[in-house]
């Protein structure tokens, strides 16, 4: 959310030179950036523009060990408008052009559209763990349905464009609950394919919402350094994106969330651990159900059998997970 802190610290005096793509080219130059947006991340700060209201900068802290020139070029050189924008709104932000150090025009970061409060919150925000689904409106869960099927037709069309996410978890998602929005934010962050072809790992990825063939996969959260080396493929995106859209129709209990039988309820809760070992409490694992659970029944036939073939099914044959346009398509003709 937006911060009232400024976004100038330190290195960030002197000013930027902002260079807006790929239409006609602008190029302009700041004193210094606006409030930051949001809170500072392991990777940059986002932060507002003073005078362009509807612009955002993101400034990396190691540009050139997160491979920046590499991943704008790869996303600059096209823009795939049926990959950002449906229906006159925007479901991706895109970067729209460099961000250089104005004292020695050194690449730092880029530009992008601007995406914060009052209209777009986190998704993390909007469907807080432990509300009770049983107990929520029947508006409140047709606005679920509604944003789990716009990200997961934005995710097929992302796919369709031939990306990989790679880090597909909430904190990189925006919501714009009235209008029914998922935005997908930190694209810099795909993995990505270079002119050439070659591939542009994804550097990180969050354990919750790491499928288990690449749980063992050298990571951040256990300590093993980046997923820099890592290739990952759209079967990687399938589970997390049923994990987020299942956690969304949850309002925000996560699918692998609950207590092994042989532990207290009470126990701290392992995702990972629950993944692991197949337990998942929305097919009826061995787990006591997170705090406010509803009954699995809460969610229609069909988007159960769509969790079933994700998780088990395609726990061990990645290919048997339901891809995202189908998701969307279940989703959108769900009845609740």
């Amino acid at each position: 959310m937006t911060s009232a802190r400024s976004g100038d610290r330190g290195g960030d005096r002197g000013g930027y030179i902002i260079e807006l793509l790929p239409s006609a080219p602008i190029r302009f130059t700041v004193d210094r950036l606006g409030p930051l947006v949001g809170l500072q991340g392991a990777y940059g700060k986002v932060c507002s523009v003073p005078g362009h209201p509807d612009l955002a900068v993101k400034i990396l802290h190691d540009p050139d060990g997160q491979r920046l020139a590499d991943r704008l070029e790869a996303l600059l050189y096209r823009w795939p408008a049926e990959v950002i924008v449906r229906d006159g709104r925007a479901r991706v932000a895109w970067p729209r052009g460099r961000v250089l150090r104005a004292s020695d025009e050194t690449l730092v970061g880029f530009a992008m559209d601007l995406f914060g409060p009052p209209v777009h919150e986190q998704l993390a925000d909007v469907f807080l763990a432990g509300r009770r689904v049983s107990a929520a409106s029947a508006p409140e869960r047709r606005t679920a349905v509604r944003l789990a099927a716009d990200l997961a037709e934005t995710v097929a069309r992302i796919h369709r464009d031939q990306h990989v996410i790679g880090d597909l978890a909430p904190p990189n998602l925006l919501v714009d609950v009235a209008g029914g929005i998922v935005v997908v934010v930190d694209v810099d962050g795909w993995q990505l394919r270079d002119h050439s072809g070659e591939r542009i790992p994804c550097p990180s990825a969050r354990e919750g919402y790491t499928p288990p063939e690449h749980l063992t996969d050298p990571l951040p959260w256990n300590g093993s350094g980046s997923t820099e080396t890592v290739i990952r493929n759209q079967m990687s995106d399938r589970w997390s994106l049923a994990v987020v859209a299942t956690q969304i129709l949850l309002l925000g209990i996560h699918p692998f969330a609950g207590t092994a039988v042989d532990l207290a309820p009470y126990e701290p809760v392992d995702e990972r651990a629950n993944v692991e070992t197949q337990q998942c409490w929305v097919l009826g694992g061995a787990v006591h159900p997170p705090p406010g659970a509803p009954s699995p029944g809460v969610l229609p036939t069909e988007i159960r059998d769509l969790i079933r073939r994700c998780f088990a099914d395609g726990y061990d044959q990645p290919r048997l997970r339901p891809p995202a346009a189908e998701w969307a398509g279940v989703l959108r003709s769900a009845v609740y």
